[in-house]
């Protein structure tokens, strides 16, 4: 089995495994510089897990974050979170020279650390979260460093 469908199915595998443990979820799409789909846990009022499903340079990436929150006033439809976690992720093209391999040809491995803060905004009668967060990559595999990661997540909860 490759190494992409590896980190494809550990994925699914966490997160069918935090679905069950009978706090409030939400899924949604998180629009960035590798964009891709998020599922976040609440695990107590004031801890969560997040991971995300990212696609960029002909592969994928798997990230796991553990995150502390907090509401923003006494309504609670505002809140805030900070936390970190760590990635994993195949695809065909170096960070180190992007532009010397445009064929894709040879498989890149992509490990590191990540870091989040954000803010977002649950609608009270409806079950649509938006955030707004800012989340740093730092690579141990690559010089791959992307201090200016921002982006915004739709998720809907249940």
């Amino acid at each position: 089995m490759s190494a992409f469908r590896h980190i494809i199915f550990t994925g699914a595998l966490i997160g069918c495994s935090l679905f069950t443990l009978g706090q409030s979820s939400s899924a949604g799409v998180r629009w960035a510089y590798g964009s891709g789909i998020a599922f976040r846990q609440n695990l107590t009022e004031k801890n969560a897990v997040e991971g995300m499903l990212t696609a960029r340079w002909g592969g994928a990436a798997l990230t796991a974050l553990y995150q502390r929150q907090s509401d923003i006033g006494a309504e609670g439809n505002w809140f805030w979170y900070y936390g970190g976690g760590l990635h994993l992720g195949v695809h065909r093209r170096s960070n180190d020279r992007p532009f010397e391999n445009p064929r894709f040809e040879q498989k890149h491995i992509n490990i590191g650390i990540d870091l989040i803060a954000a803010m977002g905004y649950s609608f009270s009668n409806f079950p649509l979260q938006f955030t707004l967060d800012f989340k740093p990559t730092f690579s141990f595999s690559t010089e791959e460093h992307v201090p200016e990661s921002f982006g915004l997540t739709g998720r809907w909860r249940f």
